[in-house]
C-alpha cells in the first residue's frame, strides 16, 4: 500500500454517513481495498451482505483525472461495454460525490482478483471491445506534448547542481542515447498526427484486469484517453513476441475496428 494516509474513527464514521446518504445505502462497515499510487480506495459492506468498491481522489490532478475517467466510464457503458468496472450513480444520478475536499466514486463490486499473469492476448480479446467503440469527443485526447517533454527535461538537466556528480556523469554517458530517443518520439508525434487512427485507450491494462467468475473485468480507468492503440502495449515495446501477438489479435479482428 502506497502513499497511505491514517483516517482515523471520526473520519470513517463521517464517510460512512455521506455516502449512506447520497445513495441510500445501509452501510455495515467500511475497511480497506488494496490500493496502488493514487487515490484510497475502501470496501463498504452493506446490511445485506453484499459490498461496494469506493475510490476517493484528494490530489488536485487525481481529482482531475478520476472526474474525466467516470465520463469515459459512463461513455462506454452507455454504449454496451459491460467488462469494465461500472459505476453507481448518487440519488442525483451523478458519477460522483465531494467529501471533505475530495471527490468519491462508488462501483459495483466485482468478485474476483487481479490477475498479473493473464496472458496479453486475452487482454487485448477484452480491449478490443472497447477499441470498436472508435473515435469520440468526449474523453480527452492525447495530445502529444513532445516539446513540453524535452523542455522539461532539458530544464532538469540544467538545473543540475554541480555538487550532483553520479547524476550529472549519467546524464553525460548517455547523453546520446537521450538525444536519439527525443528525436524518435518527434518522428513518432509526427507519423501518430499524420496517419494514427485513435481509439478509447487504458493506459496501463497489463496489470488492471480482475478475473471474474463470469468474465474479465478491465478495472481502474484513471488515465483513459483517446489516443493510438499503441499507448495500450507501450510495456511490450521492447519484446518482439508479445508484439507480434498483438499485431495477431489487431489483424484477427480488424474487421471489428
Amino acid at each position: 500500500m502506497k502513499f497511505k494516509i491514517n483516517r482515523n474513527d471520526e473520519y470513517l464514521q463521517e464517510l460512512k454517513k455521506t455516502v449512506s446518504a447520497n445513495y441510500n445505502l445501509k452501510i455495515n462497515d467500511i475497511k480497506e481495498a488494496n490500493r496502488g499510487i493514487d487515490g484510497e480506495t475502501w470496501n463498504i459492506y452493506l446490511d445485506n451482505n453484499q459490498k461496494v468498491f469506493v475510490k476517493m481522489g484528494y490530489l488536485k490532478d487525481h481529482i482531475q483525472r478520476l472526474k474525466r475517467s467516470v465520463n469515459a466510464i459512463q461513455y462506454m457503458q452507455e454504449n454496451g461495454v459491460n467488462n469494465i468496472n461500472k459505476i453507481i450513480k448518487n440519488n442525483k444520478g451523478r458519477n460522483y460525490i465531494e467529501f471533505n475536499n475530495e471527490i468519491v466514486v462508488l462501483f459495483e463490486y466485482i468478485d474476483g482478483q487481479v490477475d498479473f499473469d493473464i496472458p496479453y492476448t486475452r487482454v487485448m480479446e477484452n480491449l478490443i471491445k472497447i477499441y470498436k467503440l472508435g473515435d469520440n469527443q468526449i474523453i480527452q485526447r492525447e495530445d502529444f506534448k513532445v516539446k513540453e517533454i524535452i523542455d522539461n527535461l532539458n530544464k532538469a538537466i540544467n538545473s543540475i547542481n554541480n555538487n550532483e556528480t553520479k547524476l550529472k556523469n549519467m546524464l553525460n554517458l548517455y547523453n546520446v542515447q537521450i538525444q536519439q530517443d527525443i528525436n524518435n518520439l518527434l518522428k513518432l508525434q509526427r507519423i501518430v498526427n499524420k496517419t494514427g487512427k485513435k481509439f478509447i485507450t487504458h493506459g496501463d491494462c497489463c496489470v488492471n484486469i480482475i478475473e471474474g467468475k463470469e468474465k474479465d473485468c478491465i478495472i481502474d480507468w484513471d488515465d483513459a484517453m483517446v489516443a493510438p492503440i499503441e499507448r495500450d502495449c507501450w510495456f511490450f515495446m521492447n519484446v518482439k513476441s508479445k508484439i507480434d501477438d498483438i499485431n495477431q489479435m489487431l489483424i484477427k479482428n480488424r474487421h471489428r475496428l
